[in-house]
């Protein structure tokens, strides 16, 4: 009798043997889910985003995990911008551009404007020599040009004086504060200190309705809502 109790207890002493030995080599085997976190190891926190890339090198789908992936663009759209190389921004205009020299328009150049632009449209005006027009005096205008091509992106020296341009094509000048047609220079009052001359491109979404002659009032309320961008380069003047 107590051999066989003896022969018993042995049989399950190999046995437990045994299935601790089969657990152990299939371990070593490589058992364990490869997507599975290894014991003591922590998954990504709650909302914390996770890239595509990332999720797919883990074994998981961003369906999978519940997160949203963080998209950024490399690069911010070009803004447009307007320059003038006949003078710095904020710095005095030369003397050609002016009543007290040859008074013919500076050349204007931009870049970047919108892919939707149709059409350009420019003012130039003085906000320290308001006109007497009430009941709010406004900038003393300078220049009104409008109609320009889309695909243009400069305007040489010396604009002519014309109701309609032949270059660029298509593009009508209006009326400035003198009430005469195309540009103006700076002729501030002697003793009235520095003056700012704002140059503003617009790049709109269609043609402006606007036959030529028309005021800078008239221009804006024809641009109203067809704005797509617009840039400024402002020069400076003064009569001692």
């Amino acid at each position: 009798m107590d051999s066989t109790v003896r022969l018993i207890l042995r049989a399950g002493q190999l046995g437990a043997l045994f299935l601790l030995a089969s657990s152990l080599l299939i371990w070593a085997g490589g058992g364990c889910s490869p997507t599975s976190p290894a014991i003591g190891e922590k998954g990504p926190p709650p909302g914390l985003a996770i890239s595509p890339a990332a999720a797919t090198s883990s074994g998981q789908t961003l369906s999978e995990t519940g997160q949203t992936a963080s998209l950024q663009s490399s690069e911010d759209k070009p803004t447009m911008k307007l320059e003038s190389p006949a003078f710095a921004h904020q710095s005095p205009i030369p003397k050609d551009h002016t009543e007290d020299g040859k008074d013919i328009s500076p050349p204007l150049r931009w870049s970047n404007p919108p892919e939707a632009t149709r059409e350009f449209a420019l003012i130039c005006d003085d906000p320290d020599a308001p006109s007497p027009r009430r009941p709010a005096p406004q900038p003393w205008v300078h220049w009104v040009i409008y109609g320009i091509p889309a695909n243009v992106r400069e305007l040489p020296a010396g604009i002519p004086q014309k109701e309609k341009l032949d270059s660029p094509a298509g593009a009508r000048q209006g009326k400035n504060s003198w009430g005469t047609i195309g540009y103006r220079g700076p002729a501030p009052p002697r003793g009235s200190g520095t003056h700012r001359y704002v140059f503003t491109l617009y790049a709109l979404d269609q043609p402006v309705n606007l036959g030529p002659g028309a005021t800078k009032a008239e221009l804006l309320k024809a641009m109203d809502g067809h704005i797509l961008a617009t840039a400024q380069w402002i020069g400076t003047y003064e009569r001692p």
